[in-house]
């Protein structure tokens, strides 16, 4: 039911609004999508503990699913319930909401679908127990509105979503009841899950990284994976003789299915500058900046292949010469 550009948008969408893990903070996220088409309408929610999914609600089954083992050991039968009351009344919010956001912007995307609403709410708890959080709302994969809490105001950020934004801005309590979701709710919900599964939610797992080259259309790439750390947040870079290097290609941390995180960075270069090149990764579950070199192997490989370009060289100047002399004798 995606195209291909409008699925990108919606996975970029979800990725820039899902909450980074910060120091000193717990998040707890939900992503709402409600797709509509000719064939009916589908319906789901998944929630995040910091960059942890711990459940999911579809309108498939009706009801909120834990993910978590511990979650479904530890905590009681009528905390599920209650979630599960939550998802079907924010899917039947999310419904009522998708009519009135398909006049509205009708001009923009017609009026056949599919469409595609998407919401993204998040609390955090700080350290210090101040309590912050953020609601943005899209359509299509593109956002137009948010919630800002401190103002207790709807924000229009697409021309076409300020008549939203205006009937929502004048529903009395509307923007409390965003409110009190925000900082009691979610920030409720959220203690629960961290006093149950604090031990496993802030669990690190270090990174292994490997350093390779690949010949790529008569240039070397060099390639830093990163793999199998957690949690998500980490920085991973190229560095030649003390300077940050650009990656040419953009760095995409993706989920491996333990729950665990990825990422690779490529740079192109010149085979004689290997040695110049380092990766340097600084992730939480390791103490200061990990620095990792083309093993040797590879780094004997490269020198075998300017020895082999340099042997035909010679080989070739020599055939020349001996041309040219014998050419000379005639």
């Amino acid at each position: 039911i995606f195209a291909g550009s409008m699925l990108g948008r919606l996975l970029l969408l979800v990725c820039l609004l899902v909450p980074s893990v910060r120091p000193a903070a717990h998040t707890l996220h939900y992503a709402f999508t409600l797709v509509s088409n000719s064939a009916g309408q589908s319906y789901f929610v998944v929630a995040f503990v910091d960059d942890a999914q711990i459940g999911r609600y579809s309108s498939d089954t009706q009801k909120v699913e834990p993910l978590l083992d511990w979650m479904k050991e530890r905590l009681e039968p009528q905390h599920w319930e209650t979630m599960t009351s939550w998802g079907k009344h924010y899917q039947n919010c999310h419904t009522k909401d998708m009519g009135f956001f398909i006049d509205r912007f009708n001009n923009t995307y017609g009026d056949r679908g599919p469409f595609i609403y998407q919401v993204n709410f998040a609390c955090e708890v700080h350290e210090d127990g101040g309590v912050s959080g953020h609601e943005a709302f899209a359509f299509n994969g593109n956002e137009f509105m948010f919630f800002d809490k401190g103002n207790m105001r709807f924000v229009p950020v697409r021309r076409e979503a300020e008549v939203i934004a205006q009937v929502w801005n004048g529903q009395q309590f509307s923007a409390i009841k965003h409110k009190n979701h925000m900082e009691q709710d979610c920030v409720q919900w959220m203690a629960l899950y961290l006093r149950y599964g604090k031990g496993r939610l802030e669990k690190k797992v270090q990174p292994t990284v490997k350093v390779f080259s690949r010949e790529s259309d008569g240039a070397t790439k060099l390639h830093c994976w990163v793999y199998g750390f957690y949690p998500r947040d980490v920085d991973v870079r190229w560095v030649r003789n003390g300077t940050e290097e650009d990656s040419e290609e953009h760095k995409e941390i993706l989920p491996n299915p333990d729950g665990t995180y990825q990422i690779r960075i490529t740079l192109t270069m010149q085979p004689a500058d290997v040695d110049s090149y380092s990766c340097h990764v600084d992730h939480s579950s390791v103490n200061g900046t990990q620095i990792y070199k083309l093993p040797e192997p590879d780094k004997r490989g490269h020198v075998i292949v300017i020895a082999c370009v340099a042997v035909v060289f010679i080989m070739a100047v020599a055939v020349v010469v001996a041309a040219v002399l014998k050419f000379k004798r005639r």
